[in-house]
């Protein structure tokens, strides 16, 4: 098998096609690893970083792609590293994405032999200098984290696993009944009862945005409400940054090309008081971001009554599951009861400076540990 590097803007624009086939293949698994999210991620992101690409084939075909970027950077302002990492993550924290579930792209049933290529381009050749490799927000159940443990044994690399997190999703069965009858009994009757109270406060409208101009509303309207909310908390809110706004003005409009976006709205009255920027990929919707205003109705909760009838249209358009992504809040927990954990993997070569790099972590642990328990006894 023959693996190649693109490492420079033409290749990797030319990637496009077999990309996308790979994508009507399958080896796509998520929105979050297609031609259109990643492309549009380094359309924004690329500066300060580099491709590092590396392509699979077997004969003329391409059979898989290690969607890799490189740069340099510094831990704890003092140990120099080169890092590899996936397209679409490592964004300075006011501008993440929040990329869920990234992963190598991979003709199905043949990861062990890719990813075995893979990693003899990554240590054999000098085509690629690095230090670590960080794969950052990959599903446990991926069938490549176990290979890449093997792969990390047999090429005497260091693997090491963090941030651990779990994600709620809910399974959507042929019903709407279908899926109350999965919650719990209090919740469906705080479903209900909100939906009563709310249907009594006047004119209830919710409207998935179709045309261009009502996605440009709804967007604007999406941001105004997020931004309202968080501010009132004291906190700058997602799109202040205004990468994350370039990144979604493109995402979004692609979105809805490739009938992808699922922009739904609920207004009371012709006032909006709640926006659910969802996607739709293969049968799975993402919900990604959200906004709304407060409700002083006990029991009436905006933004908890846009999910449920976004969930509802989800299921009567035949999707199959309905994933929260990131964030622990309390209208997860109660509208879904499935659970994925993501891990972000690291693997680095042993070098003279992973021992001092494990040793700062070591501190920095302990060293949070004492001022916790410090503030805790005061």
């Amino acid at each position: 098998m023959q693996v190649d590097l693109v490492s420079d803007e033409k290749q990797f624009w030319e990637l496009e096609k077999p990309w996308k086939e790979l994508q009507s293949l399958g080896a796509v698994k998520d929105i979050t690893t297609t031609w259109e999210w990643m492309s549009t991620w380094w359309e924004v992101f690329k500066d300060g970083r580099e491709l590092a690409i590396l392509v699979a084939k077997d004969g003329d075909k391409v059979v898989g792609i290690a969607p890799f970027i490189r740069r340099k950077i510094r831990y704890f302002h003092l140990i120099p590293y080169r890092r590899i990492e996936f397209i679409a993550s490592g964004e300075d924290k006011k501008d993440k994405i929040y990329s869920e579930y990234l992963d190598f792209i991979i003709e199905d049933g043949r990861e062990e032999e890719v990813l075995e290529s893979v990693f003899q381009q990554l240590c054999r050749s000098g085509n690629i200098i690095w230090d670590e490799l960080v794969l950052p927000r990959m599903k446990v159940e991926s069938p490549v984290v176990p290979i890449l443990y093997g792969l990390a044994e047999k090429f005497n690399l260091d693997i090491m696993e963090s941030n651990r997190a779990t994600f709620l999703y809910a399974d959507l069965p042929d019903s709407f009944d279908g899926y109350l009858g999965q919650l719990g009994r209090s919740t469906r009757h705080k479903i209900r009862q909100g939906t009563r109270r709310l249907d009594k406060l006047g004119d209830v409208v919710f409207k998935v945005a179709e045309t261009e101009e009502e996605v440009e509303v709804a967007k604007d309207m999406l941001i105004r409400l997020h931004q309202s909310r968080w501010s009132q908390k004291g906190k700058p809110g997602v799109f202040s940054s205004e990468r994350f706004r370039q990144f979604h003005d493109k995402m979004i409009s692609i979105a809805h090309r490739e009938n992808w976006l699922k922009l739904v709205s609920l207004l009371l009255n012709g006032k909006p008081v709640a926006c659910v920027y969802n996607l739709l990929f293969r049968d799975k919707i993402y919900s990604y971001q959200a906004g709304m205003e407060v409700s002083e109705i006990s029991n009436v909760r905006y933004g908890r009554q846009a999910h449920v009838r976004a969930i509802a249209d989800a299921i009567s358009e035949g999707a199959k599951e309905y994933d929260f992504l990131s964030g622990v809040f309390d209208y997860k927990e109660r509208l879904a009861k499935g659970q994925r954990e993501i891990i972000t993997l690291r693997i680095s070569k042993p070098t003279l400076k992973e021992p001092v790099y494990r040793t700062m972590c070591r501190l920095k642990v302990r060293s949070k540990a004492l001022r916790d328990r410090f503030l805790r006894s005061r």
